[in-house]
């Protein structure tokens, strides 16, 4: 049996902006993973694939490009026609398989937590059915897969939870101006002495909706946005690397969404994340949305020490804390 697991991935600056191409975003890889076990089973006639109490049975070795699939199963099927693809291009002999999926990015409850399960879905496929047919591919390798899967949705997302999940490492991180143009992505280590706390809202939310307000609004609306997002993200990046006056950055990003969001009402900030926020700063500690906002999760940085007394508030205001650490 062969394991892997794909961690889950939080937005620290860059949301929004960074779905259109030159645009930057730091993302951040957390110890809640996505994992997969895959068993070869070259006497079946399918393979069967698990996540949960569902199951899908297909036949990979004659898997077609234009096989459909429900909305459930669509990342997992889009992901086995790409790995299929680049296996075929090889002339490698194709056996099914057994392929389980166990996750900590969703919950029975809640549904998603807004921590790049989709993403995390189709890199997991992708690097266990490769190392299947021991088949090395380098992160970047299975980033390009990945971005096979959603051509689709090209101007509707960054690819930055692909990004993330294959190379397992703090990055900032640009969308290539096409599908066929390389990324820029630049992996850094996160400082040892800086804390995160997370906060769910318990409200999942549907990024692509956010998205699409975003892109509704006029360029002279967009553009101030975009190029102060740039330049502290890229600011922000620098002081991670350097580990110096980081709370102050991230402070500024902070105020950067809530005075975009409040002025163009594209919902980021949802009445529990603004709690989220406000508990923080009552801390004197910097806090905002990670992702589209909405339902994900809210991160603020903050000492140890401080941390239990944020986390006790948090909970008391109905949000739930998500116990990870940055890898």
């Amino acid at each position: 049996m062969i394991k892997i697991k794909v961690p889950g991935k939080l937005y620290l600056a860059g949301e929004y902006a960074v779905i259109n191409p030159k645009h930057y975003a730091i993302i951040i890889p957390v110890n809640r993973y996505l994992k997969a076990e895959i068993i070869p089973k070259p006497r079946l006639n399918y393979s069967e694939i698990i996540s949960g109490k569902k199951v899908l049975k297909i036949d990979f070795i004659n898997l077609k490009p234009n096989q459909k699939f429900t909305k459930f199963w669509q990342e997992v099927g889009q992901s086995l026609i790409v790995i299929k693809k680049y296996l075929d291009f090889y002339h490698i002999k194709l056996q099914n398989f057994k392929l389980i999926f166990k996750s900590q990015l969703v919950d029975s409850t809640f549904g998603k937590f807004g921590m790049g399960s989709s993403g995390a879905v189709k890199i997991a496929t992708i690097k266990a059915i490769s190392t299947l047919y021991q088949i090395k591919l380098t992160p970047l390798k299975i980033f390009k897969l990945a971005i096979q899967t959603q051509t689709e949705n090209f101007a509707q997302t960054s690819y930055g939870d692909l990004a993330v999940a294959s190379f397992q490492k703090p990055l900032l991180f640009q969308k290539p101006q096409s599908i066929e143009d390389p990324p820029l992505i630049k992996t850094f280590t996160w400082p040892k002495n800086l804390d995160i706390a997370i906060g769910f809202t318990g409200q999942p939310y549907h990024t692509i909706e956010g998205v699409n307000k975003y892109q509704k609004l006029l360029e002279n609306e967009k553009k101030p946005f975009e190029k102060k997002s740039n330049e502290l993200t890229l600011t922000f990046y620098q002081k991670l690397c350097k580990q110096k006056n980081i709370y102050a950055v991230f402070q500024q990003i902070s105020d950067l969404y809530w005075n975009f969001d409040q002025k163009n009402d594209i919902g980021i900030f949802t009445p529990k994340l603004q709690k989220l926020v406000k508990i923080a700063h009552s801390f004197n500690m910097p806090a905002k949305q990670s992702g589209a906002g909405g339902g994900d999760c809210g991160i603020t940085l903050c000492p140890s020490k401080i941390k239990p007394k944020l986390i006790d508030k948090w909970q008391k205001a109905g949000i739930i804390p998500l116990e990870n650490e940055v890898l």
